[in-house]
Parts: structure tokens; C-alpha cells; sequence
């Protein structure tokens, strides 16, 4: 069989095993060590690159949501304003036909009912009128606070630029060190061949 050699660990190892160890060994003696800090250092750009172009995704992503949400309650902001300003205008001629129909009162028991009615009437879309208010002030508190949060978004926008220039500048920083660590890896090849003859 093998003939069983102790490793530096003392741990048993066969022939073969021990050869391959020391030709990997000998393989990284000839990488320089320099090559081996770029290679160390592109790793981390290259992982800062990919936590950097996630965050700036996450951001993106969350910032349409927050203007979808913004739109739909601009709508509805404005359907609501339209609706008050409806109720108003029924309110002022219920008021205007309320006054003419009381001018007449005395001579008409008929009309009296109908102020009585008209009165009734004006009660009802005033507390209408009053909710339609109570609504449009929380709509209106709820965008001014979503409008701001998007105004607050340039700050971000900001960040996704500098990620982005970042992202680029990576790209040719690691373009520059595989081209090194490539012509390391020549160079060394070419030394270890001057070596051998």
C-alpha cells in the first residue's frame, strides 16, 4: 500500500495525498503576494458592489411605492374637493330659497311647510357638508405627511447617484486589478521559465 506520512498537524496522510499538498503549496509560493492583497481586495469591492446595487435597488423600489401611494390620494384628494364644493353649492340655494320662501310666509301656509322642508333639507347636507370637511382635512393631513416623506426622498435620490458612481468607479477598479494581478501572473510565469532553463 501508500506508504502513511504525519502532516505538520500529525494527522496521517498517504504519499499521494502529501504530494498533492505540496504541489498546491508550491503553486501558491509563485503567486506574488502582492497579487494575493489585490485579489483579497478586489473580493471585498466586489462585495461592497453587490450589498451597494442591492440597497440601491431596495431604495428605488420602495421609493415608487411611496409615489404610487401619493398619486392614489391626490385622486381621492381631489375627488373629495369636488364633492364639498358640490355640497356647498346646494347649501347656498337651499339658503337663497330658504330666505325668498320665508318673504312669503305670511301670505302662504303652503310655503311655510316647504321652508320647514327646505330647512330640514339644508339640516341633512350641512352635517353632510361637515363630514365631507372632517374627510378632506385627514386626506389632506395624510398627503402633506406623504408629500414631505417624497420631498425627503431627494436626500436618497442623492445616495442613489453616489451608489451608482461608486458602482462604476468598482467596475473599473476591478477591471484594473484582474489586469494586474494578470500580468502578475505573466510575470511570474516568465520568471519561473527563466528558473527552470
Amino acid at each position: 500500500g501508500e506508504l502513511a506520512l504525519l502532516d505538520e498537524n500529525s494527522n496521517v496522510v498517504s504519499a499521494t495525498e502529501r504530494k498533492r499538498q505540496e504541489s498546491r503549496k508550491s503553486e501558491d509560493e509563485e503567486l506574488p503576494l502582492d497579487a494575493k492583497k489585490l485579489e483579497s481586495k478586489l473580493k471585498t469591492i466586489l462585495s461592497k458592489l453587490q450589498n451597494a446595487e442591492k440597497e440601491n435597488q431596495q431604495m428605488e423600489e420602495k421609493l415608487r411605492d411611496e409615489e404610487e401611494r401619493a398619486d392614489s390620494l391626490e385622486d381621492e384628494l381631489h375627488t373629495s374637493e369636488t364633492s364639498r364644493k358640490v355640497l356647498e353649492e346646494k347649501v347656498s340655494k337651499l339658503e337663497t330659497e330658504k330666505t325668498d320662501l320665508s318673504k312669503k310666509a305670511k301670505a302662504n301656509s303652503d310655503v311655510l311647510k316647504r321652508v320647514a322642508e327646505t330647512e330640514v333639507e339644508k339640516r341633512a347636507l350641512e352635517d353632510k357638508l361637515s363630514e365631507q370637511t372632517k374627510s378632506l382635512q385627514t386626506l389632506s393631513q395624510k398627503y402633506s405627511s406623504l408629500k414631505e416623506k417624497i420631498d425627503n426622498y431627494d436626500v436618497l435620490e442623492e445616495k442613489v447617484y453616489l451608489l451608482e458612481r461608486e458602482r462604476k468607479e468598482s467596475r473599473d477598479t476591478k477591471q484594473n486589478l484582474e489586469d494586474k494581478i494578470e500580468r502578475f501572473r505573466t510575470e511570474t510565469r516568465g520568471i519561473n521559465t527563466n528558473e527552470r532553463k
